[in-house]
């Protein structure tokens, strides 16, 4: 106790001194090794309390610049601690109510994309075992708005067999994460969470209150002349009694959990908006000269309104937006489609989102202002990915020592006007690529690709496939190499599936042709590649893990934005944007040798 308590006040003077800007005696790495100390200890619950204080703080000071910063801060610091980020606490800091519109409609970009993220997060835990992310989840926002209510004890971490929670059920695991962000909105409830999860990790299973007298009603009965049997019915019966004892695999679950939770916390918190000013030329029919915005951008996907200033219309995205006040409200009119905003709404009400055809427009709205998001259409982004990937994988094709990519190199540097000595392209010049690592070749042949389809574009295409033709026997690339290159260079079509069109069989991947794309679910999905089936799935980062077929777990790679991986004697390319995933398969020049 003595030897924690001491740890514990050397760890207050090394942050005192990081946050008044001075270097921590024995420097941050020191620092950091006793943080992992303290967080890894059994402290009591005054300990951990006392922990949490001053971790909130070494946190805080990563966050922003060093300033000084008191172990016990004054009442009046505490006080603005608790105020949420709302209009009214920004025209108080800007003294300017766009500038204050302005920072509330950063703040709903952010809070909605944090909500994205934790969604996606407890989306993916209901797939644990033990469920040990959402249950940590919990305990973390109950003991966050015990703390907001003035109660300092901690809730336990519920144990994984605990049949009053439901956590496999998807509508409870939602709850929870909406639960989770709604605290975050506020500074206060950000302090509170953060607490509650040092708390949460340091101990997830306080002691209870009756601990003592259970041990020692069970000693008593271990003394007593019963037989085995009788004596382990009566314990088991004074067991029921009690809370049940966490057991010996709960703590490093809950651990792990807890540091899963708060990289994804750190990491979205870290991008909560900073009190700025509103940038020249920023909002459509400002009243301030300063600000106003002549011509809504057409190249950019952000739109700020004044809605109660000139105008009442305009167009964006070959998108017509017009506009009227109805009482309190406003009436937007999205081309046909009428969206009612209502400043009257919580701030976690006031974002919106509307389909148009294969387009998404997000809005945000604070009083008379708004703010618009346009995301394009799957098909749009997805083809100019696919097409990409399709020529990458072509590229990466190993047949006839990588003629492909000699080819494709070779034109490159044609089409900018430089000369080409055919040697530098010839068979032997591809010896390099055999050994080298895979990742590192699909970065290489996917930069040469976006080089080649860019050069292309700005020339004609018999123009490109004449070079093609001349330029392929000077290198010993086959014909058939060159008619795949200018097959390559063409427009891709992207079909999009439903996935009730496709569950609960697997995507059967064509090969050539046309990429198939479905929206990407918590549930794995299986593609049917020729005679094999991968399959996709999410993990708690978010990221998709493919999972190859071969050997007795299988192999797994990544996919962050597009991907070529070789299943069997075909190439495998795959495609992803936002949670859209698009697939196609190519045979691999090599297997018809």
């Amino acid at each position: 106790m003595e030897t924690q308590l001491a740890l514990l006040e050397l760890y207050e003077y090394k942050v005192t001194d990081l946050t008044q800007g001075r270097q921590p005696l024995g420097g941050r790495r020191s620092l950091l090794e006793l943080r992992d100390e303290l967080r890894q200890a059994d402290l009591d619950a005054a300990l951990t309390r006392r922990f949490a204080r001053v971790d909130r703080l070494f946190r805080d000071s990563k966050r922003r610049a060093p300033v000084e910063v008191s172990l016990h801060p004054p009442e009046q610091q505490v006080e603005e601690m608790r105020e949420p980020f709302t209009a009214s606490h920004r025209v108080r800091q800007s003294e300017s109510p766009e500038a204050a519109a302005w920072q509330e409609l950063q703040q709903l970009v952010w809070f909605s994309r944090l909500q994205e993220r934790v969604q996606a997060l407890v989306l993916a835990a209901r797939r644990e075992a033990g469920h040990a992310t959402l249950r940590v989840i919990y305990a973390v926002t109950e003991t966050a708005e015990r703390a907001l209510r003035g109660v300092t004890e901690a809730f336990a971490v519920p144990l994984a067999d605990d049949r009053l929670l439901s956590l496999d059920d998807r509508e409870i695991a939602v709850q929870l994460g909406e639960a989770l962000c709604h605290l975050l909105l506020t500074r206060e409830g950000e302090l509170a969470v953060l607490d509650a999860l040092s708390l949460t990790r340091t101990q997830p299973f306080p002691p209870h209150a009756d601990e003592a007298l259970l041990a020692a009603r069970i000693e008593a009965v271990e003394r007593e002349h019963l037989s085995p049997a009788a004596r382990d019915d009566l314990i088991r019966a004074l067991r029921q009694q009690y809370p049940q004892t966490p057991g010996p695999r709960e703590r490093p679950a809950v651990r792990l959990a807890c540091a899963r939770l708060e990289h994804v916390l750190e990491a979205e918190l870290q991008g909560r908006p900073r009190l700025t000013e509103v940038p020249p030329g920023s909002v459509l029919y400002s009243d301030d000269p300063r600000t106003e915005l002549t011509d809504p951008p057409q190249e950019q996907d952000e739109l700020v309104i004044f809605l109660g200033g000139a105008g009442q219309e305009t167009y964006w995205h070959d998108l017509h937006l017009r506009w009227q006040r109805v009482g309190q409200d406003w009436h937007l009119m999205v081309d046909k489609q009428l969206v009612l905003l209502r400043p009257s709404l919580t701030a976690a009400q006031r974002h919106l989102k509307v389909r148009l055809n294969q387009e998404i427009l997000w809005l945000y709205h604070t009083g008379d202002y708004l703010l618009l998001r346009h995301t394009a259409s799957p098909q749009q982004t997805l083809r100019q990915l696919a097409q990409q990937a399709h020529l990458t994988a072509q590229l990466l094709d190993p047949a006839q020592t990588y003629a492909n990519l000699r080819l494709g190199r070779a034109v490159s540097r044609a089409l900018r006007d430089m000369p080409v000595d055919p040697q530098e392209f010839w068979p032997a010049s591809a010896a390099k690529y055999s050994g080298v690592d895979a990742a590192e070749l699909l970065a290489f042949a996917r930069q040469g690709a976006a080089t080649l389809l860019t050069l292309a574009e700005q020339r004609r295409a018999e123009d490109v496939q004449e070079l093609m033709n001349d330029l392929a026997p000077l290198l010993h690339v086959p014909q058939p190499h060159v008619l795949v290159l200018q097959r390559a260079l063409e427009d891709v079509q992207v079909v999009t599936q439903t996935n009730a069109e496709v569950s609960p069989y697997p995507l059967v991947v064509p090969t050539g042709g046309h990429f198939k794309a479905v929206k990407l679910r918590e549930q794995p999905l299986n593609l049917q590649c020729g005679g094999r089936v991968v399959t996709l799935s999410r993990d708690y980062k978010g990221d998709v893990a493919v999972l190859l077929p071969g050997g007795p777990s299988g192999e797994k790679a990544v996919l962050s934005d597009l991907l070529v991986v070789a299943v069997g004697d075909l190439s495998l390319v795959l495609v992803k944007w936002q949670g859209w995933v698009a697939a196609m398969t190519i045979p691999q020049l090599s297997a018809r040798v």
